[in-house]
Parts: structure tokens; C-alpha cells; sequence
């Protein structure tokens, strides 16, 4: 493979991306290669047709390696959607007999004492990460070398499910990739899309994707909380070609000229031109189906949120991504008014990809470099 380049699988539920790239010296990342396919994969937890992935996956890989004259791929990163996803945070201290200076083998006996007793049969574990740590009881973001009598951290472990770990892995294994690692998407856009002094303040990110909404609390270097459901943009798509009796891509158009701010009687129609044809559109029912979908949305984003035991501060700065509903204006606005708090939407910071659904490859193709270089902080359980 490309020296210095990296491999990434991103599987979202409506499409499937391979890249492989590298950073350049200015944090911008060069693009070596990249394949993508419009294909709904999964809904609720489960594949659709896992034979018809694997056709999906294989022909990507083909494609990426003879358009690109590449010899073999050995190493895949890969994308873990929300809902095979899970969060698990604890705290947790260990004591010295006396005081002396930290070493790397004490942060990892930190994390596996902390994990001991909680795995799930259901899950493997591929990522730990710690929110903060304390040395002596004061907190510190470095602590390898530093001189205490116990250490203690904020742990967070990312586990990914074994169906899926299990049914990507053996696709990628008959395609001949040797190494797969897994990286968490809510982890990866959390550590992406905002700076260290940013993610220092506790953020809810909501990603809203096609045909699944994944919601996240995130800290420090690590998330608290993840949570996935099977609801949408893609619905409004669904209602709207339903309703109106046309074609997908047209329903799929209006969606993208939707404006939910405007007032009465400001347009009557939306007009969407698909190659010669012409069709005009209610504006009022077509902004009724978006905004009945949005309430929806918001009404299970609450309810998720609400199964989260942590505390969440009042002013909690609310932040969205995924190319579900962002493009349609005045939807995150209409979802934050009902959730009570402030709009924000969340973009990579990387040329020509400064689009949220773009949050996802771009997040993982970044972590995935990263990555490489940490071997502490960053835990792969399998390979």
C-alpha cells in the first residue's frame, strides 16, 4: 500500500466509502484514492443482506486497487456506526506503596483493572480512553513520568458489537486484509470536529444520518455516553415521495429546497427540475411532512438522552452533523427549539469537505492516522 497512507472503511446506513490518505504538513489530508457506492446497509442493528454487502465491499476494494495501480491493502481501518456501538464509563484508583514516577505499564493497568468484571458477551472491546486523570488527587492531562502516590482517571471504554465486528471482518478477511481495526464513528467525530479546549467543555453531538440518529456525550479524550436509534433524514425523502407520488430523487431534491423558516404565504411552491421535467410542490405540506418528522426526531433524541445517568449541565452546548437533515434549512433550528437549546452544526475543517455529511469518513480517515503514532491511549482488542 501507499507508504504513510491509511485505509478506511466507513459503512454508513445508506452508503459505503473506501479511502485511503494521508496528512499533509499543514493538517490537511491528501487524498490517494476513494471509492463510494449508494447502498442501504443496515437498519435498527441488523444488515439488510449480508451477502450483498460483502459484493458491495469487495467490488470497492477491487476498484480502489486497480484504478490506483495498488498492489495490496493489508491494514483496513473501519468505521463502527452507532448502533453497533457501545459506551461504557467508569472511575477508578490505584495506589503505590510509595510515591514514584508514573510509567506507561501503570496507565494500562489502570485501564485493565477498571475493566475487569464488566465485559459483555455481546461486545468486544476495541477502544479505551480516559476523560481525564488525577494524580493525587489533582487532575492532569499528562501523566506518564510525573511523580505520585496514586493514580486515578475518568475511564471510557468503546465496545464494538460482535455481529458486526464478526460479519465485516470476514468480509474484509476473504478480500486478503491480514490487519482490521476498528474505530468507533461517535468517537472519531467527537475527537475530529472539535478542538481539545473545545471538547474540555462537556457537548451533546447528535449525528443525523439517513435512516439512523446517533447521539453522544462527549469529554476531554473520550466520550460518556453513545446511543443510537433507527430515525432519520431519509424518512422526510420517504413522506415526501409518498405524499406527492414522485420518484425518489425528486422527493430527494425537495427535501434539499426545503426552508422551514419561511413565513406564510412567503412562497407558495417549490419548483425541482429533474433533467426537462418540471415539478412545482405545496410549500406548506411539504414543510408540514419535514417538521412532523423533525418532531419525532426530537421527541426520541429526548428520550435517549434521558436513559443517560450522568448529570447533564442545563447549558450543555448542543452540536449536529450527518447530511440528514443539516442541508434542510431551519431543521436544526426547529429540533433545537423543541429540545431547549441553542443550534449548532458541527463540519470538518478540512478543504472541499467542509460539509456534514462529510463528518463521518473525514473523522475516521483523521483518528485512523492519529492512531497509528498512540499505542497507549488507543486500545484495539483485536486485530
Amino acid at each position: 500500500m501507499l507508504k504513510d497512507c491509511v485505509a478506511v472503511l466507513d459503512i454508513q446506513s445508506s452508503h459505503i466509502d473506501v479511502v485511503i490518505g494521508e496528512k499533509s504538513v499543514n493538517n490537511t489530508f491528501i487524498f490517494r484514492a476513494k471509492e463510494s457506492v449508494e447502498y442501504y446497509t443496515f437498519f435498527d442493528g441488523a444488515f439488510y443482506d449480508i451477502k450483498v454487502l460483502e459484493e458491495k465491499i469487495s467490488k470497492l476494494f477491487i476498484d480502489i486497487i486497480e484504478k490506483n495501480d495498488i498492489s495490496r491493502i493489508s491494514t483496513c481501518y473501519v468505521g463502527v456506526p452507532g448502533e453497533f456501538f457501545k459506551v461504557l464509563t467508569t472511575n477508578y484508583r490505584i495506589a503505590f506503596n510509595k510515591a514514584r514516577r508514573i510509567a506507561e505499564s501503570d496507565v494500562k493497568n489502570l485501564f485493565d483493572m477498571a475493566y475487569e468484571g464488566k465485559e459483555d458477551c455481546g461486545y468486544t472491546l476495541i477502544n479505551r480512553t480516559a476523560v481525564y486523570y488525577a494524580i493525587d488527587g489533582i487532575r492532569s492531562d499528562k501523566v506518564i513520568g510525573k511523580l505520585a502516590s496514586n493514580l486515578s482517571a475518568r475511564l471510557s471504554f468503546n465496545m464494538v458489537s460482535n455481529n458486526y465486528k464478526e460479519v465485516v471482518g470476514d468480509i474484509l478477511s476473504r478480500i486478503g486484509i491480514k490487519t482490521i481495526k476498528f474505530i468507533p464513528v461517535p468517537y472519531a467525530e467527537a475527537m475530529s470536529l472539535f478542538t481539545k479546549e473545545e471538547r474540555d467543555a462537556t457537548k451533546i453531538l447528535i449525528d443525523v444520518g439517513n435512516v439512523t440518529t446517533t447521539i453522544s456525550i462527549l469529554s476531554g479524550n473520550a466520550l460518556l455516553y453513545s446511543s443510537a436509534f433507527a430515525l432519520g433524514g431519509g424518512l422526510i425523502t420517504a413522506y415526501l415521495a409518498d405524499k406527492f407520488k414522485c420518484d425518489f430523487e425528486v422527493a430527494e431534491m425537495l427535501k434539499r429546497k426545503l426552508n422551514l423558516g419561511l413565513r406564510q404565504n412567503t412562497l407558495s411552491k417549490y419548483v425541482v427540475f429533474d433533467d426537462d421535467n418540471e415539478f412545482k410542490f405545496d410549500r406548506d405540506v411539504a414543510n408540514n411532512i419535514a417538521i412532523d418528522l423533525l418532531n419525532e426526531i426530537a421527541e426520541q433524541c429526548d428520550k435517549e438522552l434521558s436513559k443517560c445517568t450522568l448529570k447533564i449541565p442545563s447549558d450543555i452546548e448542543t452540536v449536529f452533523t450527518g447530511g440528514g437533515i443539516c442541508f434542510i434549512r431551519g431543521a436544526v433550528e426547529h429540533i433545537t427549539t423543541v429540545l431547549g437549546v441553542f443550534a449548532k452544526i458541527a463540519v470538518p475543517n478540512q478543504p472541499h469537505y467542509k460539509k456534514p455529511n462529510c463528518s463521518s469518513l473525514i473523522s475516521l480517515l483523521d483518528v485512523a492516522i492519529d492512531t497509528t503514532r498512540d499505542k497507549i491511549f488507543y486500545y484495539q482488542g483485536v486485530n
